[in-house]
């Protein structure tokens, strides 16, 4: 104790051994010894203490136990040094912490790309729909196209080449069968054109 502290056992029963423990640790340490000794049981603290060489604060599990030495409550302390074991402590709990907030980072980016996953899957679907609206109105519209274009234009010649046909026989000329073939073409026609429509 006096290797480590300075003090000498007489000086370390006195008041003088309160400055060696760290401020911050004092108050807890204290609350435990005194309830120990209210009752008689056994003290035990974690507590940093400062050593007289270096002048740094290093910790120590702090054991304590009553003793009855002639009627008269004795106490036996111990101090263990645990420092490496809190600085071990210390380190695993600063990486775990690092490694929550990493956990937490990357579980926020993988959040923000699976939204992002999500709405483009929801815009590439709007617009695959959209696309076949178009689609869907273009053939329609195609479709329209050759039944009130296509077709009436057709419709119109081969009325006309009937006519040419009748007058073609009336005149007993050899090109009315020649003329009688072509409105037989533009009728297939009209009619090929109608299935078209249909099938728009």
């Amino acid at each position: 104790w006096k290797k480590y502290t300075g003090l000498a056992g007489e000086v370390a029963s006195g008041k003088t051994w309160l400055s060696l423990f760290f401020p911050e640790d004092l108050e807890p340490c204290m609350q435990k010894w005194e309830a120990a000794k209210s009752q008689s049981q056994l003290f035990e603290c974690e507590c940093r203490i400062r050593e007289v060489l270096s002048g740094d604060y290093r910790w120590n599990l702090v054991r304590g136990v009553c003793e009855v030495v002639s009627g008269q409550a004795c106490w036996l302390l111990t101090a263990t040094n645990i420092h490496d074991r809190k600085m071990a402590e210390q380190e695993l709990m600063q990486i775990r912490g690092n490694l929550e907030l990493r956990i937490e980072e990357r579980t926020l980016e993988l959040s923000l790309a699976n939204q992002a996953l999500r709405l483009e899957t929801l815009e590439r679907a709007k617009a695959q729909r959209d696309i076949l609206e178009i689609s869907d109105r273009e053939q329609k519209r195609i479709g329209q196209d050759l039944h009130d274009g296509l077709a009436q234009q057709l419709a119109a010649i081969s009325f006309s080449s009937r006519i040419l046909e009748q007058k073609l026989v009336n005149r007993l000329l050899p090109e009315a069968a020649m003329a009688g073939e072509i409105s037989d073409m533009i009728k297939n026609s009209i009619l090929e054109t109608k299935r078209l429509a249909r099938d728009f």
